[in-house]
């Protein structure tokens, strides 16, 4: 289980799921930290100590983190290892993952069912499911017998300009060898292709129609009253000022670019707050806002006189329209 270290999530995973691995999603963890160690370098070592994966990795990479900033590392350091490093992950869960991007993955296949009712929500899930799972078992792109974590390896392997053969060694396991000892790997077999489409082996059965369901006597769940709240529909994620906007967004973030007046090229401002045009007595700023009631301006009294007589010739079309009609009702 993967949070974002909100309060009471960890209580609530523990006690729900006992005995499963609970983990702290590293880039939420990382917001934490930065907020009193700020910096790039004290960001990559952070992802350093995180991605290690044997404890002599794990030590070392620590070491290098203390040598840069001491307070850092006993701030990590009273911190559960195994919460956030790989190197203290549990072995018989075969996920290695320390973001949660499998639920926002997850989040934005079904965000057009989020606001949907409760039973149009389920069902666009289960389709969705059923056809990922078909999807999945008539893959034909993959033609190793060995999953991504395996050309990983062989790609790291294959640049130190080494020979690569693999050996079983039981139990499930393969090794993945140069001739040199010091260069080996462990490949389990949650990593192969079979397991990957083992995975998938069962079908989710199709559900006839909405009206061919059977009547079971319960009352029929229908769509809750929909409840206006004040101001605008706070849709859109919010982003933290360093967080890179999304691939979509029209509009880039302006963090850390200066404005620059239109008027005058200076720096610092725009055109709206620009003091230089108040002096310069040659350029007229557009007046904003509503027109003043004293001392209004020229064109204000000409725009009143103009209401004022429209107001009066609808007055007078509309009195003689109801005049006479009762005339033409007395002749008939």
């Amino acid at each position: 289980m993967i949070n974002d270290r909100q309060k009471g999530l960890s209580n609530a995973l523990s006690t729900l799921f006992e005995g499963a691995e609970i983990r702290f999603c590293v880039r939420h963890l990382h917001s934490n930290f930065k907020k009193q160690f700020p910096g790039l370098l004290l960001k990559q070592k952070l992802w350093a100590c995180a991605q290690a994966s044997t404890p002599e990795e794990f030590k070392r990479k620590m070491a290098e983190l203390k040598g840069v900033n001491e307070k850092a590392f006993d701030w990590l350091m009273k911190k559960s290892y195994s919460e956030w490093s790989k190197s203290h992950f549990k072995t018989d869960v075969k996920c290695d993952m320390l973001l949660n991007n499998l639920c926002e993955s997850f989040n934005a296949a079904i965000l057009d069912a989020r606001e949907k009712p409760i039973i149009t929500l389920l069902e666009k899930i289960r389709y969705w499911l059923m056809n990922r799972y078909y999807v999945k078992r008539e893959c034909k792109k993959m033609g190793a017998a060995c999953g991504e974590k395996d050309h990983e390896i062989e790609k790291v392997c294959s640049c130190r300009l080494f020979q690569l053969s693999g050996i079983p060694c039981g139990h499930a396991l393969s090794a993945i060898w140069s001739g040199n000892l010091n260069i080996m790997d462990f490949v389990d077999v949650s990593y192969k292709k079979d397991t990957l489409l083992a995975q998938y082996i069962g079908i989710i059965e199709p559900v006839p129609s909405l009206d061919k369901w059977p009547d079971v006597g319960q009352n029929p769940i229908y769509p809750p009253s929909e409840i206006v709240l004040p101001g605008r529909p706070k849709k859109p994620q919010r982003r933290e000022t360093d967080e890179p906007p999304p691939a979509i967004a029209t509009k880039e973030i302006r963090v850390g670019h200066p404005n620059h007046c239109s008027n005058y090229g200076s720096v610092g401002h725009s055109k709206r707050s620009c003091k230089n045009r108040a002096k310069d007595q040659n350029v007229k700023g557009k007046r904003m806002g509503r027109p003043p009631k004293t001392n209004p301006t020229p064109s204000t009294v000409k725009r009143n006189i103009r209401r004022a007589k429209q107001q009066a010739r609808e007055v007078a079309q509309g009195g003689s329209t109801s005049q006479t009609q009762p005339q033409q009702s007395q002749q008939q």
